[in-house]
């Protein structure tokens, strides 16, 4: 039996989050004994993961102390796990987990890396000292695991110690993401669509590196055009970013063709009411899940070519180059210029690729030979 400990900086749902949860309820419970501990006490994950019979600990949020209290506190939630690995999620995580090697020796480290180039001098004075300390520490972990080749590229690129990473590909929850008639009409007649609308589902949190600028660039590029499209914009984030999008938008004369819904619950029903989705991501992006889920509904996407998204909707769907709102426009032109049946066998052939190259069953599989060697030493 090997104990693995997952590390997260929150349970809350987010692209990594969702992964971990994937992995720590996915793990063969014959062969692995999962714990999961989080910086947060709350999290929409957190009871899920506990009704899987997996042991979460919460260590609180971080308090006055910094990152020492808080590697205190995770010291003593790794030393009652007792695990043989530490698998540690995203990079405060990952810094964490190999500075609390110094009190405990005895286990073995996993860093995720699950985001590729993320342009630190756009982020703040705290971002790029995680970034520092990460690549300092990078020789602690006995493996890095990328869920994108694009990562991997990109810790090489910077000068990370990169000897013992593996690429493993999101898992994509084919069973909850997949094509519903039922739920495009409920979905529809609740959004108030005709037959003839375009919807075009842009899934993503409200944050620069989605660059939901490029996207208003990009709509207002459309002019006059295609007056049947419309674009409904899922996801929270910092509500003065949010607030800013939302008067740009009521500026432009755009509110009767773009629809912020904000945090929408039932995004799979959202996915399958739509015709297609859209990326428009700026950087930063690993393996966005997003696409592969827009994808397991049966929807051809348009994206930015950030991350491994060209990789993700392979031939599928349409790609360009990142901050160019015209090629963007352009391929929205083009998507919207097929044919009904058209549009369903590219979704039919996007389907048949999330199902085939990105199931969830094969990250987890994939992820539980990658832990075996790991606990045996074979790297």
């Amino acid at each position: 039996m090997i104990r693995i400990t997952f590390l997260a900086h929150s349970l809350r749902v987010g692209g990594a989050e969702v992964q971990l949860t994937a992995l720590a309820t996915g793990l063969d419970r014959t062969r692995y004994s999962p714990t999961v501990i989080s910086f947060y006490d709350d999290g929409a994950l957190l009871e899920k993961i506990r009704e899987a019979g997996i042991p979460v600990i919460t260590i609180g949020k971080l308090q006055r102390g910094g990152i020492f209290r808080i590697c205190l506190r995770l010291a003593k939630a790794v030393k009652e796990s007792k695990p043989d690995i530490v698998y540690s999620y995203l990079d405060f995580p990952n810094v964490v987990a190999a500075l609390c090697k110094i009190w405990h020796r005895d286990y073995r480290l996993v860093w995720g890396i699950r985001a590729s180039d993320m342009q630190l001098r756009k982020r703040g004075r705290t971002w790029r000292t995680i970034y520092f300390l990460e690549k300092l520490l990078a020789r602690s972990a006995n493996r890095i695991v990328c869920n994108s080749w694009a990562g991997q590229k990109h810790l090489e690129k910077s000068g990370f110690f990169t000897k013992h990473v593996t690429v493993i590909p999101n898992g994509i929850d084919t069973e909850r993401f997949q094509p519903e008639g039922k739920a495009r009409i409920r979905v529809r007649q609740e959004l108030g669509l005709s037959d003839e609308t375009i919807a075009v589902a842009l899934v993503a949190r409200l944050d620069p590196m989605k660059d939901h600028d490029n996207f208003l660039d990009a709509v207002a590029e459309l002019g006059e055009s295609l007056p049947q499209l419309h674009f409904f914009c899922v996801g929270s984030g910092d509500a003065v970013y949010g607030k800013q999008l939302k008067d740009r938008t009521l500026s432009m004369g755009q509110t009767d063709r773009i629809t912020w819904l904000g945090e929408w619950q039932d995004v799979p029903g959202l996915l399958n009411a739509c015709d297609m989705a859209t990326l428009t991501s700026a950087y930063g992006e690993g393996f966005p899940n997003v696409v592969g889920e827009a994808m397991a509904c049966g929807l051809p996407c348009v994206v930015t070519d950030v991350g491994d998204a060209a990789f993700v909707v392979g031939n599928t769907g349409l790609v360009v180059p990142v901050s160019s709102p015209a090629k963007l426009a352009d391929a929205w032109r083009k998507m919207a210029s097929f044919t009904r049946d058209q549009l369903t066998e590219r979704g039919k052939a996007a389907r048949h690729r999330a199902e085939t190259e990105f199931p969830r069953k094969k990250m987890i599989d994939h992820s539980s030979e990658c832990l075996e060697q790991v606990a045996l030493g074979d790297l």
